[in-house]
């Protein structure tokens, strides 16, 4: 515990980089001698060094790495964020093909769902029916199409727990809806009359 406990503290005089470059020599030593690693995010300001340092392994994958969780501290204000994945007309044709263009799109998002529950941080999400599986119910009625009519179609979500939205916004660039589409992220708003349970 005590090597994990240095993972937060800062060196004087040294900067990002070299700062990281211990760090990620730290979890890799524990990692090969451990076999498993939680690492706990301060609840304090504190820990905003480490809070950079996970953004970074967040964005450089090395907490898709089995075996390595991210967990927020007891007292930590961890929220849960909603990623909407909106996705465009070749993502959506690709969902449907049979053939090794639908496998590489199935195979991308299941790394990334990998990838969030590796690090500890996913608490749901589906991939959502696009054609004729969408209604809209409004004070007019209901009728069967999406709210918007822009080319890019809602195509699923996932629900998230990080400690602010600088995180989610690093894990929603991972998302593979970026690179034709956009994820909107959404912080989570519970019901304060209904039970967490």
């Amino acid at each position: 515990m005590t090597a994990l406990h240095q993972l937060g503290m800062c060196i004087p005089g040294e900067g990002i980089d070299q700062e990281m470059a211990i760090f990620e020599n730290l979890l890799a030593t524990c990692l090969n001698w451990a076999g498993s690693i939680v690492i706990v995010q301060p609840a304090t300001s504190a820990g905003a060094l480490l809070d950079t340092k996970m953004l970074r392994l967040i964005r450089n994958g090395l907490l898709g790495l089995a075996g390595v969780t991210l967990m927020a501290a007891a007292g930590a204000q961890a929220e849960t964020y909603t990623l909407l994945l909106f996705e465009g007309p070749g993502d959506l044709a690709a969902r449907n093909d049979k053939g090794a263009v639908g496998q590489t799109y199935w195979n991308a998002y299941n790394a990334y769902a990998v990838k969030l529950q590796s690090a500890g941080v996913l608490r749901g999400g589906t991939a959502l029916v696009i054609d004729g599986g969408v209604a809209t119910v409004d004070v007019s009625g209901s009728r069967r199409a999406p709210l918007s009519s822009s080319d890019r179609k809602l195509g699923g979500y996932f629900i998230i727990e990080v400690t602010d939205m600088a995180a989610a916004e690093a894990l929603a660039k991972l998302a593979p809806a970026v690179l034709h589409g956009a994820v909107e992220i959404h912080q989570n708003a519970p019901n304060p009359t209904m039970s967490a349970h």
